[in-house]
């Protein structure tokens, strides 16, 4: 799984929406991120406060989300082709085991690299391949 820039527009379009921040008449029309402080909270997102251009995220899932959109955008203007994102498909799958295609492994070592091989019955499960849509609905917490 690598976290790319169409993963990161999705996230993005998560995080920010297309959405108002409010139906006040000062903001009628102006996207989520803006300059102007927001007389209301937003009716779609609850976001109350306007902070340094961007609307403060209200929740821990917005707070989440949004430092992985800025750390991944950082990420991303250093190394273009994206990173490789383990630990977070391994989350993804322990959250809904549905995404992962799942065998039965022997884990080894050799020549100082690690390894598995086919082994039924072991009780040791790996991911051997994945549902793309079902982990980024996951990951988007959609």
């Amino acid at each position: 799984m690598r976290y790319d820039s169409i993963l990161h527009e999705q996230l993005e379009q998560a995080v920010c929406g297309t959405h108002t921040i409010c139906a006040c008449a000062c903001h009628t029309g102006i996207p989520l991120l803006h300059d102007r402080a927001c007389c209301a909270p937003c009716p779609w997102c609850k976001m109350e406060k306007v902070v340094g251009g961007h609307a403060q995220p209200s929740n821990r899932t917005e707070i989440a989300r949004s430092q992985i959109l800025h750390g991944m955008g950082y990420y991303l203007d250093k190394h273009p082709d994206g990173k490789m994102l383990h630990d977070p498909l391994a989350a993804c799958c322990a959250i809904d085991p549905t995404i992962g295609e799942w065998a039965e492994v022997e884990v080894y070592r050799e020549r100082g690299e690690w390894g598995s091989r086919l082994a039924p019955g072991s009780g040791v499960r790996i991911i051997t391949d994945y549902d793309h849509e079902k982990f980024v609905s996951t990951f988007l917490m959609r």
